[in-house]
């Protein structure tokens, strides 16, 4: 049996989720909140320095202070304007850059590549999940577990007490604050 490396271990992983997720880039809008958040959504449908001011001084939108992910719609909202498939697109990119990051934070605990790899795959291929990347409304999910992740791989660097240390527990509080931003699950 051949034993694969580290990268080519990765990339089935993604690719893998990829082809489990990728039919949900030709999803239309759900007639739930995919409305409000985008669509008659006057703080995402204009980017510039005063909506982006705006978006973080808003207290809050449907129940929720996120302004990452509101700042993240808009974005998309430049691009594509109403066509569904961009903002689709950018959950499923930020579903793999996640699944990614659980490669990367099982490999850090175990330094097992397989163990990262299948635990990365379940993570990239689970039901669970799908609702994050078909759904343009729950953007929040896929946008806070970045940060979540990567305040976390911080911390953890911060933790083995390498050269600038204290740059990586900068960085794990301040990916944790984005995390925060993003969606309030990250408590």
């Amino acid at each position: 049996i051949p034993t694969l490396s580290l990268g080519q271990c990765l990339a089935l992983v993604l690719v893998g989720s990829l082809l489990v997720m990728a039919p949900s880039v030709s999803n239309d809008w759900v007639n739930f909140d995919d409305g409000q958040y985008v669509q008659q959504n006057p703080l995402v449908q204009e980017l510039s320095l005063e909506s982006v001011t705006q978006i973080f001084q808003t207290p809050e939108f449907m129940g929720n202070y996120h302004p990452l992910t509101l700042l993240s719609l808009a974005t998309d909202y430049a691009i594509a304007g109403h066509n569904p498939t961009v903002y689709h697109l950018h959950n499923l990119l930020l579903h793999l850059l996640n699944t990614a990051l659980v490669f990367f934070l099982v490999l850090k605990w175990r330094e097992q590549v397989v163990l990262a790899a299948l635990v990365a795959l379940l993570f990239g291929i689970h039901p669970m999940h799908v609702e994050s990347v078909a759904w343009i409304s729950a953007r929040k999910d896929g946008l806070y577990t970045v940060y979540f992740l990567l305040s976390v791989l911080s911390y953890l660097r911060f933790r083995e007490g390498e050269n600038r240390k204290w740059f990586w527990y900068g960085l794990s509080l301040l990916c944790f604050a984005a995390a925060l931003m993003a969606k309030a699950m990250a408590v």
